[in-house]
């Protein structure tokens, strides 16, 4: 059976929780903990970095390499577009997703949640403040001008693109951020239907144990 190592909510946790879900993968979830990885983990994820896979004596690590290698290995249920162009598009917004929304909007969940709850601290809201006010928006500006009115990134069905363009977003509503719907309709409204699928809504009835509720629509 395959296995993923990590804990939700993380963010790169979820997107490959997600992606499993939807091509109807059995699979077991292995929690490693951010902070708390053993030594051994480093024989899976040479990194100790999560999330990282087990599939037979298969194993890598990293979240969009899982996803691209669940695609290719399970391809029944597609969680990715075939035509080569949406394919390239659908990976540089999942690069931009993983870096420049996992470095604004997740760092809103790190100072408020993880420093501010976890480690005890005092979270540093003057980063926050600069988050909000001067890189997010950016960012948000961009994906008004990108996103669709409708269904989802590539037509009907949700993929893996969609995840990660939205997980970073569910972290930062833990921490009671929310995209301002009326600054940014398209890209509210896009999260909103992204948090409402059914392999999504899964993943937040595990994530309510940790986080004592579920993420907030915008």
């Amino acid at each position: 059976m395959i296995k993923i190592y990590g804990v939700c909510p993380s963010p790169f946790v979820r997107k490959a929780l997600v992606c499993a879900e939807l091509k109807g993968l059995e699979y077991e979830r292995i929690d490693i903990m951010p902070g708390k990885i053993p030594d051994d983990f480093k024989a899976i994820s040479p990194l100790k970095k999560i999330p990282a896979i087990t599939d037979g004596d298969f194993t890598i690590s990293d979240s969009s390499v899982i996803c691209d290698y669940l695609e290719e290995k399970y391809p029944q249920i597609a969680t990715a577009p075939s035509n080569p162009e949406d394919k390239a598009r659908a990976r540089w917004l999942e690069e931009f997703a993983d870096t420049k929304l996992a470095e604004t909007a997740t760092n809103i969940f790190f100072e408020r949640i993880l420093r501010g709850v976890v480690m005890g601290h005092e979270p540093n809201e003057e980063r926050v403040t600069n988050i909000v006010d001067e890189l997010l928006p950016e960012r948000l500006d961009y994906l008004e001008t990108i996103l669709p009115a409708s269904g989802f990134m590539f037509g009907d069905d949700l993929f893996t693109v969609d995840v990660a363009l939205t997980t970073h977003f569910i972290n930062a509503s833990y921490a009671g951020y929310a995209i301002d719907k009326s600054r940014w309709p398209v890209t509210a409204a896009y999260y909103n239907r992204v948090i409402e699928h059914p392999a999504l809504q899964k993943r937040f009835d595990e994530e309510i144990a940790m986080m004592g509720t579920k993420p907030k629509a915008a």
